[in-house]
C-alpha cells in the first residue's frame, strides 16, 4: 500500500507539467480579433511604470549598500521611495531618518549582524574613523 502510494505520487510532477502545458497554450492561442501578447504587454506597460522603477530602484539600491554603505543606502533608498509616493511632506523625511536609525540600530545592537566596510568608508577614511564609520553607519 506504501509503496503504491509512493509510486503514484512520483507521477505528480508529470501531471501538473501536462497540465500547465495545456493551459499555457491555451493563454497564448489568441482570439482574431485579440492583440498579441506582446501587443497587449507594450499597451499595459505604462500603467506599471512605478512598479518598474521601484524594481530598478531596488536593484541601486543592492548594489549602493557595497558602495556608500548600509543606513545611508537605505534612507536614499526609502526617501526615493517617499518621492514615489508623493509623500513630499518633512515628516516623512523625518520619519523614514528614523525608522532607518531604529532599523540599524536593532540590526547592529540587537541582533549583532555586521556589513562589511563599503568602498566609501574604506577610500575616504581609515584607522579609528573608518572603524567608526563602520559601526554607526
Amino acid at each position: 500500500m506504501v509503496y503504491a502510494t509512493l509510486y503514484r505520487a512520483a507521477y505528480w510532477p508529470w501531471y501538473i507539467s501536462v497540465f500547465s502545458l495545456i493551459k499555457l497554450l491555451t493563454i497564448w492561442r489568441r482570439l482574431p480579433d485579440e492583440p498579441t501578447w506582446a501587443q497587449s504587454l507594450a499597451r499595459n506597460l505604462g500603467h506599471y511604470h512605478v512598479v518598474l522603477v521601484t524594481c530598478v530602484l531596488f536593484v541601486i539600491y543592492i548594489y549602493g549598500v557595497g558602495v556608500i554603505g548600509f543606513a545611508l543606502a537605505t534612507l536614499l533608498f526609502v526617501l526615493a521611495l517617499l518621492w514615489l509616493s508623493r509623500l513630499l511632506n518633512w515628516i516623512w523625511a523625518l520619519n523614514a531618518f528614523a525608522a532607518v536609525t531604529l532599523i540599524v540600530l536593532i540590526f547592529r545592537v540587537g541582533v549583532n549582524i555586521w556589513f562589511p566596510d563599503p568602498m566609501l568608508y574604506e577610500a575616504l577614511f581609515s584607522g579609528q574613523w573608518l572603524w567608526f564609520m563602520n559601526q554607526y553607519l
